[in-house]
């Protein structure tokens, strides 16, 4: 599946409402399977027709990229509890629990794994240290077979109440709706019950803190590059450092825009066999 492709269906189906064929469908995240957020998001894919289970960290886990809790992968009977229908919570990692999602809790490997809606924006530079986006990266690396993710962050549309306040679940809701639309579009880009996503690829998205009506429409990015993260708050951007770097999300977000950043969890760099030194290996190789 082209990503091209996949942005113009996603511009031609913004806030439309499509039917999409039910998915078996797995959330976590890394505010802890109690989130109403989470919780909002499970219900409007289940209103869709998707079946949806939640299999989420046992308390908040935020920043811990793609940490794995190793006594829970080695004894995950003890570290698995089912505290409600559809409801699973893990002593451990996002990335821990969507592991175990995948692997013990679900009865066959789910269509899509859902990391979010998670409370506090997911861009640039601090994308690396999410746990919601670490649990996506488990999905593509540590499940045997790649299973096609997206993580789902916006920061709270009231940044002074609690993210379970009227304006803050209704903000909640949009999201959730969006999620809706943004799986069907991937349905209608599909061929030959192919993934939903090229393989070994997950998405980063982010979804401004505006209203809808003020929301610009949707695009695909770049990780931006911006080093002044507030990570401290929830509710401030990192401030831009350039001007022009129209592909960053960072930029993007500041402008309304939902980003979406195809990531792919490998950190080797761009063009890495022509990074260091010709010379730097046979050095290396010689004799004594």
């Amino acid at each position: 599946m082209s990503l091209r492709k996949l942005i113009s269906v996603l511009f031609l189906t913004l806030f439309v409402s499509h039917p999409a064929l039910a998915l078996n469908i797995m959330l976590t995240n890394d505010d802890g399977y109690q989130h109403p957020w989470l919780r909002t998001l499970q219900s409007v894919l289940a209103e869709a027709g998707h079946d949806v289970t939640i299999v989420a960290p046992q308390a908040n886990q935020s920043g811990q990229s793609a940490a794995l809790t190793l006594d829970a992968l080695r004894n995950s009977a003890d570290a698995i509890t089912n505290p409600a229908e559809g409801v699973y919570a893990v002593k451990g990692s996002p990335a821990t629990a969507a592991i175990l999602g995948a692997t013990k809790v679900l009865p066959q490997r789910p269509d899509l794994i859902i990391s979010g809606i998670n409370e506090g924006a997911n861009i640039g530079v601090f994308s690396s240290f999410s746990g919601t986006v670490g649990a996506t990266v488990a999905a593509l690396h540590m499940a045997g077979a790649p299973i096609p993710a997206i993580a789902i962050s916006s920061n709270l549309l009231d940044a002074k109440a609690e993210a379970s306040a009227p304006a803050n679940l209704q903000h909640a809701k949009q999201i959730a709706e969006f999620m809706v639309t943004l799986v069907a579009a991937l349905q209608q880009s599909q061929t030959d019950n192919a993934p939903l996503l090229p393989r070994g690829i997950a998405l980063n998205v982010n979804y401004p803190a505006l209203p809808q009506a003020q929301i610009r429409g949707a695009g695909i990015y770049r990780h931006g590059h911006d080093i002044k993260v507030y990570y401290n708050q929830k509710t401030p951007l990192p401030a831009a450092l350039t001007t022009g770097e129209l592909e960053q999300d960072t930029f993007g977000l500041r402008q309304g825009f939902i980003t979406i950043v195809p990531i792919d969890g490998d950190y080797t760099a761009p063009d890495w066999q022509g990074l260091l030194p010709a010379s730097l290996v046979p050095s290396l190789n010689k004799q004594p």
